[in-house]
């Protein structure tokens, strides 16, 4: 037992004699004896409570998905419908691209607009500042209609 052999023993009895005391020693063994067997039953509850849990464990595991399906699956999960991100890019970038093209086009109309008004040799500057600056359905200043 525990790798003690008789002449051990001997001696831890003894010394347990001298330093407990005969009259307190049966009580000592009777209280030892307790936490012994209190000690065993907590230590075979856990068990039972682990071998539960494993019981528990593997039968879920026997219901769950097969490793192949689990691959299979997280493959079609990962897989993509329809279009790529990359493709979606593209058209992105091509959707910016037409609008630069629109936008120079029209800020080019607009430069040459604003250059044929400085061209029109009839308008004079103090004709077209009155009548831009009149609010609309009112008479420039000065001018009755």
């Amino acid at each position: 037992m525990f790798g003690i052999g008789w002449t051990e023993f001997i001696v831890i009895a003894f010394v347990l004699l001298i330093f407990v005391g005969p009259r307190q020693l049966p009580a000592m063994f009777r209280k030892l004896g307790q936490v012994i067997g209190e000690l065993k039953s907590a230590s075979q509850e856990l068990r039972n409570q682990v071998s539960n849990e494993v019981r528990d464990l593997e039968a879920d595991l026997r219901e769950s998905v097969s490793p192949d399906e689990l691959i299979h699956n997280i493959r079609d999960d990962m897989s993509f419908e329809g279009d790529s991100p990359y493709d979606a890019a593209r058209r992105g970038e091509a959707a910016l691209k037409r609008g630069k093209e629109t936008l120079s086009k029209e800020i080019q109309s607009i430069k040459e607009s604003i250059e044929g008004r400085d061209d029109a040799p009839d308008a004079k500057p103090s004709e077209t500042a009155g009548q831009e600056s009149a609010p609309a359905g009112e008479a420039p200043e000065g001018k009755k209609p």
